[in-house]
């Protein structure tokens, strides 16, 4: 995967800070308005350390990203 946002080494290291935060969640705002953040999600299930699944609650009308972490990206650096 090419990277323009940020290199290997700091998408890694801003997945184990998320991890290690217990990160579940990514809301649809934070993804339209960071490029590194939406290009962190992609090498992240790109490197399968995560999966990601789109939910929607219209009642609370909010929208994002629910995380299923795969294995610990420490691990994969």
């Amino acid at each position: 995967m090419e990277l323009k946002q940020g290199t290997r080494k700091e998408h890694l290291d801003t997945l184990i800070r998320a991890y290690k935060a217990g990160l579940t969640y990514v809301w649809s705002g934070d993804i339209r308005r960071n490029a590194y953040l939406r290009e962190n999600l992609d090498f992240a299930v790109h490197e399968e350390i995560i999966d990601i699944i789109f939910t929607e609650d219209y009642t609370a009308q909010e929208s994002g990203w629910d995380i299923k972490w795969l294995k610990d990206p420490k691990n994969e650096t």
